[in-house]
């Protein structure tokens, strides 16, 4: 790799130009100052957050002849003495750098632990920085247990790794271990528009945010996607925008995306495939595409449950908060787990297209489901409401054998405000008793014939299921011992 390539060049050199990790730096600092650093570290987190960097600066700084401290409390090396210049050469003999992903075997390891035995040449402590250490295999980690836990006074181990979880515990619990940070979206922009004074790039601030996005809290990445979209640019002599970044890296605006979102989930299904038509004569990553929609729908979920959330992307706030106040919970959670369940069918896809359209037509289809229940429900709302009146006015009138009878030897049909139709015995005399009471509230009572052996549904047994599916009911059924429902009491005031 070039020596030029930015992610290189701009490599902290010691601890003070190391960012995003504050908390972990103050504890090393102290430590190089009181002369109490560890015999092993452990450095965790995802690729590009600068574990080999800082292992690197450690190894430099611990052997440093001439230690300053600055007054933030911070040590740094000198630049000047012997194992400086010895570093910066990239021939320090007692810096041992080894990349665990090709020295897997226990014969990797003894001789490590050989050569661990011999005091530094050059520098006061021999560090040997064991990069990826989840690749080493099982019977070389169980090699290197007695080393780790009674090292010699002049050895320091860093390993660093990205999936720590498959590191053996044994290992684990004889480090110190510090789970480094991602990177904020905010400290990649500044990082990136610290490298583009010195580079002299011009860049608006959102070309800068959709880089440190894309990244993903990775400064390594955003570095290598900023130099290989000024490269591009900087021949053509342009300002880089938003839309040239996007094209360069093959994304979509989150505008367009949100558009099409919006419009499926308002069941505007033709609206919606009009843009993704739009969107593949781009060539756009499906991949990326579905993971915007996840971020999307999880904000405006977010929005939704608290309106006063804040949304980082200013152009797209009102959108949002526009989406959220029309979509349920219910549909934009819906919606959430269909995407993921997405994302992890297009890896085995051929074609990525077809499947981002059967998503399409799944948000659209929930979206009609969802219009239907609501009606469904607004309807049944209205029938009970219309029932409660009439069950008032027979109390009104102290007619409660026609309470009783509606509530428990009729199945209730529907209810509106001009029409009651139940299914019961024709022959009942009661039935002409009601018809004469709704009759005086222009209300019609139409009997549908129960049919021989049949059973029906009164509206008592329909309100004690009803009450059996709540949450109260489980609470009393499980820790009250409660079994049954005795009655169902209707406060219709």
């Amino acid at each position: 790799m070039s020596a030029n390539a930015w992610m290189l060049k701009y490599r902290p050199k010691n601890l003070g130009m190391v960012q995003a990790q504050s908390t972990f730096v103050t504890i090393l600092s102290n430590a190089i100052i009181q002369k109490r650093v560890s015999h092993s570290y452990l450095l965790t987190g995802i690729r590009g957050i600068g574990k080999t960097s800082i292992a690197r600066i450690i190894g430099k700084t611990v052997n440093c002849s001439n230690q300053k401290i600055d007054k933030g409390a911070q040590v740094t090396p000198c630049e000047n003495c012997e194992n400086c210049a010895s570093f910066n050469k990239g021939n320090h003999p007692d810096i041992i750098e080894i990349d665990a992903a090709s020295h897997t075997s226990v014969d990797d390891v003894r001789t490590i632990t050989e050569n661990a035995a011999y005091k530094p040449l050059l520098g006061k402590f021999k560090v040997y920085i064991i990069d990826e250490v989840h690749m080493m295999s099982k019977s070389a980690f169980n090699a290197m247990l007695k080393t780790i836990e009674e090292p010699p006074e002049h050895l320091i181990f860093i390993f660093a790794t990205t999936e720590s979880n498959k590191l053996p515990p044994t290992v684990i619990s004889r480090c110190q271990r510090f789970n480094l940070n991602r990177f904020s979206n905010n400290e990649i922009v500044q990082l990136l528009k610290d490298i583009c004074t010195k580079e002299k790039v011009n860049i608006t601030d959102n070309a800068l945010a959709i880089i440190a996005k894309k990244s993903q809290g990775s400064a390594r990445d955003a570095i290598s996607l900023l130099e290989q979209i000024s490269n591009i640019a900087n021949t053509q002599g342009n300002i880089i925008e938003v839309d040239i970044v996007n094209s360069i890296l093959n994304l979509e605006e989150h505008q367009t995306l949100l558009s099409m979102l919006s419009l499926a989930l308002q069941g505007k299904g033709k609206e919606a495939f009009a843009i993704l038509d739009q969107i593949s004569k781009n060539r756009i990553n499906f991949s990326h595409i579905l993971e915007e929609l996840l971020e999307l729908v999880g904000v405006c979920s977010k929005v939704k449950l608290c309106p006063e959330s804040a949304v980082e992307d200013i152009d797209l706030k009102e959108n949002i908060h526009a989406l959220a106040k029309c979509s349920s919970l219910e549909k934009l959670t819906i919606t959430w787990q269909l995407i993921l369940n997405t994302i992890k069918d297009l890896k085995e896809a051929p074609n990525h297209l077809p499947v981002i359209e059967i998503l399409l037509c799944k948000i659209v289809y929930i979206s009609e489901m969802s219009e239907v229940k609501e009606e469904g429900n607004q309807q049944d709302d209205d029938s009970y409401k219309n029932i409660l009146k009439i069950l008032d006015t027979l109390k009104e009138k102290n007619l409660l054998n026609l309470c009783y009878y509606l509530m428990n030897n009729v199945e209730i049909k529907s209810c509106t405000s001009t029409i009651l139709e139940i299914m019961a015995d024709q022959n009942d005399p009661l039935n002409d008793k009601l018809r004469a009471i709704l009759k005086e509230n222009d209300t019609d009572l139409v009997v549908t014939p129960l049919q021989k052996h049949a059973t029906i549904r009164s509206l008592k047994n329909k309100l004690v299921e009803l009450v059996k599916t709540s949450s109260q009911w489980k609470i009393l059924h499980e820790h009250y011992n409660v079994k049954e429902v005795q009655d169902i009491l209707l406060n219709t005031q």
